[in-house]
């Protein structure tokens, strides 16, 4: 199995598709249900929850609010890159993959936060 990846060619800034060995495993968005909350649903405090009546809650304890898993579109597993598997060249590729998906992760949380404060 496979899992396709991709990364920003440094040199010419276009974006380039590599093939890494893979494995599958537990989805870790639905934890392998398939399934997960509604985004609407940001958390429920205890006091939210004491306002519904109880037909609502026995709905949201029962999935009625819960939508496909969006990670793993309802298969409970997804494919992960197998790292025992990859060549030199293939490290180099994933290692550079991560780095991206960190500096993301780093972006879309500077974005958020700028957001909370009203920019």
């Amino acid at each position: 199995m496979k899992k396709e990846i991709r990364i920003i060619n440094g040199e010419t800034d276009e974006e380039e598709l590599h093939e890494l060995p893979a494995k599958y495993e537990v989805c870790d968005r639905c934890l392998g249900h398939g399934v997960h909350d509604h985004p609407a649903f940001n958390g429920i405090t205890m006091s939210e929850w004491e306002e519904w009546d109880y037909d609502d809650r026995e709905n949201y304890m029962n999935g009625a609010y819960s939508v496909t898993c969006t990670e793993c579109e309802g298969m409970r597993v997804i494919p992960v890159v197998d790292e025992k598997f990859l060549t030199k060249k293939q490290k180099e590729i994933y290692e550079k993959w991560l780095e991206e998906k960190y500096y993301d992760a780093c972006y879309a949380a500077e974005v958020a936060a700028e957001r909370a404060m009203g920019a």
